[in-house]
């Protein structure tokens, strides 16, 4: 057992150190993390925005904060205004440096190579060619939506794209701009009249169609809760990312009418849902359990860097906005990371499982704000158990010792590579 953990060990740092020696790997590392400051500020924007400023907020289910709050639609329209901005200012940022960094490192025009990019990333957001007004309000959503920042993989290939078309036809710039913003700005226009939603939204809605059912089987749960995740990590939000923790409506809708017409939780139509499992004992701290990997962090860590990062981000990840760790540390594109983000999430779902199976305990049945911190889901969901409740802290406590070992080797890797460029 000792020599296959030290061959997968092995087998991971080298990975990452062939991976960190590509000069595309870097550029996307040093973006991301230059990015990371106002993810952290957007990600408190909208914590104070979900958990206070919507019906289904946490505080505002809790305290009733419109009631008594003064001007409480006022503010809470300018505070959703905010946040979306600074989440779409995350995206924007992001694809800039991308391409000013690559163009850098080629000699180029950086600044040149960054306009451009944002630009064409601000054609290509498909609400232009949309009513420009709701409520009111000048719609400004590029990317966002929910609990997780999207357009984190459009924005780094578009980045690159744009410096390396910049550099191809760098003795026709001119030209080539012009023809980039024409033809980014038609083919916008053209995938908004076929569809609402952009090529990667349309690729996660069909295969989220085609999964629709497979939260009922727990082997099929689990393939997709891997799919997900790993596809998450490569900056593409999976469709159970997509959810925000609102997985399996129709049947989570059907399990909550029988509870309501039985006054009791005990054979509900659909025990192995998404919602029940997924959703409720695997999303917390969001996707890939990272409240655990905060905690694993801030117990085992001693990279400076690492620790501030996930110092900041641990209240925003406590409400399952994970943002700020995602791209700060980076997890995203993170080689010596990927098995626990996937694996931790699977463990929490086979746990619940397990004790809904065995009756231990019931299932999660009734909704709860998607902001709930992840550990009080599972209690609040099955109306009060105290058996959920210690499956919730057993599974965050299993999914930091998932996380241990490979926040150690990050921080070796991270700790030699200093010492290296010193």
């Amino acid at each position: 057992m000792t020599q296959l953990k030290q061959h997968l060990e092995n087998n991971l740092v080298a990975f990452n150190r062939q991976l960190n020696k590509r000069k595309f790997y870097q550029i996307m590392l040093t973006s991301l993390t230059a990015v990371f400051p106002i993810a952290a500020v957007s990600a408190f924007t909208a914590l104070i925005d979900k958990t206070i400023f919507i019906p289904t907020g946490f505080f505002e289910q809790l305290y009733h904060v419109s009631k008594w709050l003064p001007f409480y639609m006022q503010v809470g329209n300018f505070w959703a205004s905010v946040s979306v901005l600074l989440n779409n200012l995350v995206v924007v940022w992001l694809t800039f440096l991308v391409a000013a960094n690559a163009a850098k490192s080629k000699r180029q025009n950086a600044w040149l190579a960054g306009i451009v990019s944002s630009t064409l990333l601000w054609l290509c957001n498909q609400s232009l060619f949309t009513e420009p007004l709701k409520n009111g309000m000048l719609q400004l959503t590029l990317s966002f939506n929910g609990l997780t920042i999207h357009g984190i993989f459009e924005a780094i290939v578009l980045g690159f794209c744009v410096s390396w078309f910049l550099g191809r036809y760098a003795r026709h710039q001119l030209l080539t701009i012009t023809l980039l913003i024409l033809v980014v700005a038609a083919i916008a226009a053209g995938l908004q009249t076929f569809s609402p939603n952009s090529l990667v939204g349309v690729l996660v809605a069909w295969f989220a169609q085609v999964t629709a059912n497979w939260g009922k089987n727990i082997v099929l749960l689990l393939v997709l809760g891997l799919i997900s995740n790993f596809l998450l990590i490569l900056g593409i939000p999976g469709s159970l990312n997509l959810a925000d923790g609102s997985n399996d409506a129709i049947f989570s809708l059907q399990n909550l009418n029988y509870a309501l017409q039985h006054h009791h939780l005990a054979n509900v139509p659909y025990p192995v849902n998404l919602h029940a499992l997924y959703d409720t004992y695997a999303f917390v701290g969001g996707s890939g359990m990272l409240l655990a990997l905060l905690i694993a962090i801030l117990w085992r860590t001693h990279d400076q860097h690492t620790q501030h990062t996930a110092a900041i981000s641990f209240l925003p990840t406590f409400f399952n906005l994970n943002s700020p760790i995602l791209i700060g540390m980076p997890v995203l594109f993170n080689p010596l990371l990927v098995i626990p983000f996937v694996v931790a999430p699977l463990v929490a779902c086979l746990v619940a499982w397990l004790f809904v199976s065995l009756h231990w305990m019931p299932t999660a049945v009734y909704p709860v704000p998607v902001t709930t911190p992840g550990i009080l889901k599972g209690f609040l969901a099955t109306g009060g158990n105290w058996v959920a409740l210690l499956v919730s802290v057993l599974n965050l406590g299993l999914a930091t010792l998932i996380y241990l070992p490979f926040v150690t080797l990050n921080d070796q890797y991270n700790l030699v590579s200093k010492a290296g460029e010193r």
